[in-house]
């Protein structure tokens, strides 16, 4: 059977996904050895505090143990422990005890693997099960993102394969006075639609699934990866959808007025324009200029500074690989596109 592979070598500066799978059985042996050989880091243990235990104290993707008299009782002590609620459950069931299978759903069982084994079933159920943990745990609560971890991913599995790409930083411009003068309420509804709107941009663009990727850092910040080509099509959409949409969220005086009053960090009284959003671009020229994802993050941080002087929406690509790398921002604006 081919084996299913994941990041296992160890490169300076690069991520390794740690896949950890606690097993509590008495096929320990035989599905430890079915699941090292894919890649993931195995614990196995001797008892259901044990399990508890270990499960706190390192990244654990799936939980496996045997079914028995007592596996409702840890079900529901594990879905009833804040910390461990959310890792999937597993168990191991005799082919002869189907029937109980339809207990499991009432108790907090997440998944079964029959026995006696198939690798192909341990490995896809733990595979599937992981996945859809991982992605539920890291994606935004609000727009239903997906967060850091899977952005990190995202943005290292495109230099380790020598992508050439875009990486774009998006940021609100005066989101914190929006949200302290309407509240968390319609703040939130602010957010959504800026994710909203990142994906009618990018549909717009032409998205394509295996090169384009949206995520959400949280708060007011974003992050979109696309191909070099969508760079423009991409902005001037995104911008063109924010600035006519964003309006409808003040109340008719501050439109009318062209801004809020609030004030800034120091207490000092402000007046602040109509949200707008910066938009820094980094291009993985020729799949060769970034060796890790905190470049790329370093690069967008830089250039968003200077764009948000300018107080409007607007996007600039860095084209600094094509210059001397200590020459200013000011220098490099006049090779970037605004």
């Amino acid at each position: 059977m081919p084996k299913i592979k994941f990041i296992t070598k160890e490169k300076k500066g690069v991520m390794r996904d740690n896949k950890t799978v606690i097993i509590f059985s008495k096929y320990s042996r035989y599905i430890a050895d079915v699941l090292k050989n894919n890649g993931f880091d195995i614990t196995v243990v001797d008892s259901d505090e044990s399990i508890l235990q270990k499960s706190k104290n390192c990244n654990v993707s799936a939980i496996i143990r045997d079914f028995d008299n007592n596996v409702h009782l840890f079900a529901r002590r594990i879905k009833m422990d804040y910390f461990v609620s959310c890792i999937p459950l597993i168990c191991v069931v005799s082919k002869n005890n189907k029937k109980e299978i339809f207990s499991f759903w009432r108790h907090g069982i997440d998944d079964y693997i029959f026995y006696p084994f198939s690798d192909e079933e341990i490995l896809s159920r733990i595979i599937r099960l992981s996945n859809l943990n991982e992605k539920a745990l890291n994606a935004n609560p609000l727009t239903r993102l997906p967060g850091n971890i899977t952005i990190q991913r995202e943005i290292q599995k495109r230099i380790e394969k020598n992508m050439e790409f875009a990486a774009y930083y998006i940021d609100i411009n005066s989101f914190k006075v929006f949200n302290d003068r309407y509240g968390y309420e319609r703040g939130d509804r602010a957010i959504k639609f800026t994710a909203e709107s990142i994906w009618n941009a990018l549909k717009m663009a032409g998205y394509y699934y295996e090169t384009d990727f949206a995520g959400h850092i949280g708060g007011d910040d974003f992050v979109v990866l696309t191909d070099r080509a969508k760079i423009d099509n991409f902005c001037t959409g995104f911008i063109d959808i924010f600035d006519s949409g964003i309006r409808k969220f003040y109340d008719k005086g501050d439109l009318l007025r062209g801004f809020i009053i609030g004030r800034n960090r120091k207490g000092e009284t402000k007046f602040y324009p109509i949200m707008s959003v910066s938009i820094a671009v980094a291009v993985n020229y020729g799949g060769n200029l970034f060796c890790h994802f905190a470049q790329v993050s370093e690069r967008c941080a830089e250039l968003k500074v200077f764009i948000k002087k300018f107080k409007k929406s607007m996007y600039m690509v860095d084209r600094r690989n094509w210059v001397p790398k200590r020459q200013s921002l000011l220098r490099v604006a006049e090779q970037v596109d605004i």
